[in-house]
C-alpha cells in the first residue's frame, strides 16, 4: 500500500511499476512510484476518479532524437482533461549538454512534446499538465540564437484559439553598429517558457516569460575613436570587448484583444500601445509565428503547442 493524497490508498501491485489509487475531486491527491510523482490539487478533478501510473518499456514509442532519459509513465485515465494543472515529477538520467534543458515530455501519436514549464530540481523534472498522456524525461535544446531563420518563414494561416505551450523560440534584435562594424559577432539568446490562450472572443492572455540576452564581440576599433571597452560596459579580452546584455522583456500577465488583419494576427495589448503583427502558421497541433522586420533585420519567432 502507498499512501498518497488526504485520506486515500493507492494500490501498488508489488513490483514498483503500477499504481492505481481513487483520488477525491474535494481533496486531491498523491500518488508516488519510484521515479516518478504526481500531485493533484484540490478542484482539478470534475469527479472522484480512479487514478493510475504504469511504467511502460520505452522501446514501444518512437525515440526523440537525443533518446530518453528515464522511464515511461502511461496515466490514466487515458486522455483525462483537468479543471486547474496538476504537477508531475520525474527521475531522469544522463547530464544534458551545454545547450541542452532536460524537460518532462508528452506523447503524441508519433513524438514527444516538451512541457514548457519544466524545471530541473536535482536529478528530477518538474512540470505541469492538464490532461493524461504518457509522460518521460527528454532532452532538448531551448536556447535559440543568431541562427533563427526569420526571413524563410512560411504562412499558412489557420485556427488558433486555444491555448499554447511554448516550445521554442529565437530572435535577432538586429545590428547595432549599422553595419560599419562588419568583424562584430552578435548573439542574440532567448529563453522562454509559459502559455498564451487565444480565447474565441478575441481576447488573449499570455502567461509566457522570455529572458533575452544579447552577447556581442567586436574590436574596439569599431567604437568611437578614443573609446574604450569598459567605456560602454564592455570587458577587454585579447584583441575584442565583450558585451553581454540582458533583457527582462515580460510581465508576469498580459492580457489583451487579437484580430486578424491582413493574413496577420495583430495583438494589441489591454494597456494601450500599437498591436504587434504576426506571420503565423497552424500545422496539427503546432502554432509558428513571427514578428519581423526586412528592413532592420529584427524579429522574433516562437513555435507553440496547442494544450
Amino acid at each position: 500500500t502507498n499512501n498518497g493524497g488526504t485520506n486515500n490508498a493507492g494500490t501498488n501491485n508489488g513490483d514498483n511499476d503500477s499504481i492505481s489509487q481513487l483520488v477525491t475531486a474535494a481533496d486531491g491527491g498523491t500518488l508516488n512510484l519510484p521515479g516518478v510523482t504526481l500531485t493533484i490539487p484540490a478542484g482539478a478533478l470534475a469527479e472522484d476518479t480512479e487514478i493510475s501510473i504504469a511504467r511502460q518499456d520505452g522501446s514501444q514509442y518512437t525515440a526523440p532524437s537525443g533518446g530518453l532519459h528515464s522511464d515511461v509513465f502511461d496515466t490514466g485515465p487515458d486522455g483525462l482533461q483537468f479543471l486547474q494543472p496538476v504537477t508531475i515529477e520525474i527521475d531522469f538520467t544522463g547530464t544534458p549538454g551545454d545547450e541542452e534543458q532536460a524537460a518532462v515530455a508528452w506523447y503524441d501519436s508519433s513524438t514527444w512534446q516538451v512541457l514548457a514549464d519544466s524545471s530541473t530540481s536535482g536529478s528530477a523534472v518538474i512540470a505541469t499538465t492538464t490532461h493524461f498522456t504518457p509522460f518521460a524525461v527528454i532532452f532538448f535544446e531551448n536556447a535559440a540564437t543568431a541562427e533563427c531563420p526569420l526571413d524563410t518563414f512560411t504562412e499558412c494561416g489557420g485556427d488558433v484559439a486555444g491555448v499554447w505551450a511554448i516550445q521554442n523560440a529565437c530572435g535577432d534584435l538586429g545590428d547595432p553598429f549599422n553595419g560599419e562594424c562588419p568583424e562584430a559577432i552578435i548573439e542574440t539568446v532567448l529563453q522562454v517558457s509559459g502559455t498564451v490562450e487565444f480565447v474565441a472572443d478575441n481576447t488573449y492572455l499570455d502567461r509566457i516569460e522570455s529572458d533575452i540576452t544579447v552577447n556581442m564581440e567586436f574590436p574596439p576599433t569599431c567604437l568611437p575613436a578614443g573609446s574604450a571597452c569598459e567605456d560602454i560596459g564592455a570587458t577587454s579580452s585579447g584583441d575584442s570587448c565583450l558585451l553581454n546584455q540582458a533583457i527582462d522583456d515580460t510581465p508576469e500577465l498580459e492580457t489583451g484583444t487579437w484580430e486578424l488583419v491582413n493574413g496577420q494576427m495583430c495583438l494589441t495589448k489591454d494597456d494601450g500601445g500599437d498591436a504587434d503583427c504576426y506571420d503565423y502558421c497552424v500545422m496539427g497541433d503546432t502554432l509558428s509565428m513571427r514578428n519581423y522586420d526586412p528592413m532592420s533585420g529584427e524579429g522574433f519567432m516562437y513555435d507553440l503547442q496547442r494544450q
